[in-house]
């Protein structure tokens, strides 16, 4: 059933808020790069939102991160997520903590669903430049 999950959002962001009353959604300062001043380090805390709609019943997902040069596993994650309504909107937001920069490149940030990629999205590492 994970084929037909459709992904509707993979965002990254230095901040995520969930109002209590509403459940409204606050993504502050969203972005596509993570800058670093020194290789190998490690950058600072931010979060990963991912939304998707399409299915329904119990499920298994995971989010990796995955330096493309070297294809290591840089971060992952996951657990199980039940859906009553196929029509429903799943979100997730997911923290991460503790990320390590390997030098600059690209990363893979892929979710999947029961094993099967839903979704996946580039993030760059770059370095900041010397003024």
């Amino acid at each position: 059933m994970a084929q037909e999950a459709v992904g509707l959002s993979l965002l990254f962001c230095d901040y995520f808020i969930e109002e209590r009353n509403t459940g409204k959604k606050t993504l502050t300062g969203t972005f596509c790069a993570i800058y670093g001043k020194t290789f190998p380090g490690q950058c600072r805390p931010f979060w990963i939102y991912a939304s998707f709609t399409n299915i329904a019943g119990e499920h298994s997902f995971a989010v990796n991160i995955v330096f493309e040069k070297t294809q290591n596993v840089l971060l992952s994650m996951g657990g199980n997520f039940s859906a009553t309504d196929k029509d429903a909107i799943i979100e997730f937001p997911f923290p991460v903590n503790t990320l390590m920069l390997p030098e600059p490149g690209k990363c893979q940030v892929t979710l999947h669903i029961d094993g099967s990629v839903i979704m996946s999205r580039t993030l760059y590492i770059k370095e900041i430049p010397n003024k």
